[in-house]
């Protein structure tokens, strides 16, 4: 650590014992070997903007932490654009724009890329002016989140049957959870339990069960109608974490049997 670092860690170090919390707190969820940036805004009267200092620190708690950090070690990651860590995967940027003669909004963003499990905890970004603020992060890192299969294909000949598809949705990460909450959506419409009896004529049915773990959390959607139904995009969601799957249909060497194979049912159910 070359003199200048020290000099600022020093500071650093000094407004940490001197300072207590009092802020309002964001949960972040993200998966292993994501980027992720932290945004923190303010803004700064023109007489002011020399003497801003920004500082940027970490704590890796747990987020079911007592909430109590006035005692616990906060590790410096940035004081303004210096950094205090040796870790390549952090990286920090800073945004100044001029609204008037006399105020300016000020943007710095930490980014972390990828992202490791020892990566989360709490991060707070706070900045030493006349006008001081706090914005702190919690931040969730999931070992894994995926959706099983990746891709569907109904076969063409399908096209005027039912068909059932099942679907994945898998969580795991090193906190034990019993109330994950996934939810699922086709077409950019929730989907939800039905009791109703699978048949040929009903409309579309959907069972979605949970299985839980010590460390892994999955969640199956068995989803039955006819094929026109059944077939689009399929989204399972954790918190704003969300995965894609594809349903579709299996292309013909001749596309013109799926198109009237597909008329005739519209007509069919436009005329009963």
């Amino acid at each position: 650590m070359d003199h200048l670092q020290g000099f600022l860690l020093s500071i650093l170090c000094a407004i940490i014992r001197a300072t207590q919390w009092s802020t309002s707190d964001m949960k972040i969820f993200a998966e292993k070997g994501s980027d992720l940036s932290l945004p923190c805004g303010f803004y700064s009267d023109g007489d002011n903007s020399d003497k801003t200092i920004i500082q940027w620190m970490f704590h890796n708690i747990p987020i079911e932490g007592n909430g109590n950090h006035a005692n616990r070690r906060w590790k410096p990651l940035f004081l303004n654009t210096q950094s205090l860590i040796n870790e390549p995967r952090y990286s920090i940027r800073h945004k100044i724009r001029n609204l008037n003669l006399t105020t300016s909004h000020y943007a710095t963003i930490l980014s972390i890329s990828p992202l490791e499990e020892s990566d989360a905890g709490i991060y707070i970004c706070k900045t030493h002016s006349p006008n001081t603020i706090n914005v702190q992060y919690h931040l969730r890192v999931i070992k894994s989140f995926n959706i099983d299969p990746p891709q569907i294909q109904i076969p063409a000949n399908a096209i005027d049957k039912a068909y059932s598809i099942e679907l994945h949705c898998i969580l795991t990460d090193n906190y034990h959870r019993p109330l994950h909450k996934i939810h699922w959506l086709h077409n950019n419409k929730p989907i939800l339990s039905s009791s109703s009896t699978k048949s040929q004529g009903a409309p579309p049915h959907a069972k979605i069960t949970n299985n839980i773990t010590k460390q892994s959390y999955v969640s199956t959607l068995y989803y039955t109608g006819l094929t026109p139904t059944v077939i689009g995009s399929y989204v399972c969601e954790y918190e704003r974490l969300k995965k894609h799957v594809q349903v579709e249909l299996e292309p013909l060497s001749s596309g013109m049997y799926v198109i009237e194979q597909t008329a005739r049912i519209w007509y069919a159910w436009l005329h009963e």
